[in-house]
């Protein structure tokens, strides 16, 4: 099933990674490709549900996601950014044009939720292109020091899944882009009941 403009903000998934739809754009064209080499095309952006880099799919190989969908679940981990880490992140060099920090004071891990000492969450755009990173705050369990990670984006990679996680050496789960937040699914699903019971999809429609 296809996803439309209907779908957007609600969680959707490709079968391997799953987030939020951001938006979906008719004549699309690639910037990094020579302008006389684009092709127009409707894509599809999607965030991880915790935040982090935008993916992008074909909306005709997207679904939304039901909740008979095998789920993987996100770290409950948190801490909150330490001021003199995020300056210090502020100096780190990047040959990217524009960078996109997280608008969250309190971070949480974007790992799954699988049993694990070393935490991560995305911060920034990364300090490179080929490849491509990302800078994380890292800690670990009972430690208050935080530390910054410009490590590889795996879902930039052509098969993410077969690589192994880049956030750190031997991770037993998967890395953030691929699960889904409960708390997000539980608020969805609140929000969905409610229109259905009240009838606000109606009262929606005749407004548009």
């Amino acid at each position: 099933m296809a996803v439309t403009r209907d779908h957007i903000g609600r969680l959707v998934t490709n079968g391997i990674s799953t987030g939020v739809l951001q938006e979906i754009i008719k004549d699309w064209e690639d910037p990094a490709t020579a302008p006389g080499e684009r092709l127009r095309q409707t894509v599809a952006f999607v965030r991880p549900s915790a935040g982090g880099r935008e993916w992008l799919a074909p909306p005709s190989q997207l679904s939304p996601v039901s909740g008979g969908l095998s789920m993987t679940y996100r770290c409950t981990v948190e801490i909150e950014l330490d001021g003199d880490v995020r300056a210090f992140a502020a100096q780190i060099p990047t040959p990217h044009t524009d960078i996109e920090w997280t608008s969250f004071d309190t971070l949480q891990c974007m790992v799954e939720d699988v049993p694990h000492e070393h935490h991560a969450a995305f911060l920034r755009t990364g300090a490179r292109t080929d490849p491509d990173t990302d800078v994380y705050v890292c800690w670990r369990d009972g430690v208050c020091k935080q530390w910054l990670e410009d490590i590889e984006c795996c879902m930039n990679r052509p098969n993410p899944l077969g690589t192994g996680c880049t956030i750190f050496e031997d991770h037993p789960g998967r890395c953030e882009w691929q699960y889904i937040d409960p708390a997000q699914v539980a608020a969805q699903a609140m929000a969905d009941r409610l229109i259905k019971e009240w009838g606000l999809s109606r009262l929606f429609r005749s407004r548009e």
